[in-house]
């Protein structure tokens, strides 16, 4: 074999690697605390509905197609403190994209507990390797106690 096929069954080899790695990321992550509405944005999304929602227990899981047609793996991750952080870790290699939700009336009360999950997530070695995309979605606007995005704006960044 001459040097130019060697090096083209290289570039073979490591495209299709690069190819594989690529499409395996697929996944878009909802996360937040407990009662930001991770659930209703899911149910939104995927079945088109609104449906009353409970305190999820495990994971949702669902294909999601895009307007451009292309195919996501969207996964609402439970919020409660015991189950978020086991859930997150096992889908986290797997995204491209973290959308973090954020209860935009109850967040003053809950500083503490919202930055320092978003701090854990920022500073994860597998998201700062696997995600370069994150979304902070201020939910539950339409409420009239709801705060407004440059004050929660202020508050993460107080606390973190």
């Amino acid at each position: 074999m001459g040097f130019v096929s060697i090096v083209l069954t290289y570039l073979t080899f490591f495209y299709l690697i690069y190819k594989r790695v690529k499409g395996s990321k697929r996944g878009i992550l909802l996360t937040g605390i407990c009662g930001g509405g991770k659930t209703l944005i899911y149910s939104r999304l995927v079945l088109d509905a609104f449906k009353n929602t409970y305190t999820s227990i495990k994971e949702n899981v669902s294909e999601y197609i895009t307007d451009g047609g292309s195919s996501v793996q969207l996964v609402a991750i439970p919020g409660h403190e015991r189950l978020r952080e086991k859930f997150f870790a096992q889908y986290v290699e797997h995204a491209r994209g973290i959308i973090y939700v954020i209860d935009s009336v109850t967040v003053q009360k809950e500083i503490k507990d919202v930055a320092e999950f978003l701090y854990n997530i920022l500073t994860d070695p597998k998201t700062l390797s696997n995600c370069n995309k994150m979304l902070i979605f201020c939910n539950k606007h339409d409420k009239p106690t709801a705060k407004g995005a440059g004050i929660i704006k202020t508050l993460l960044e107080k606390e973190l």
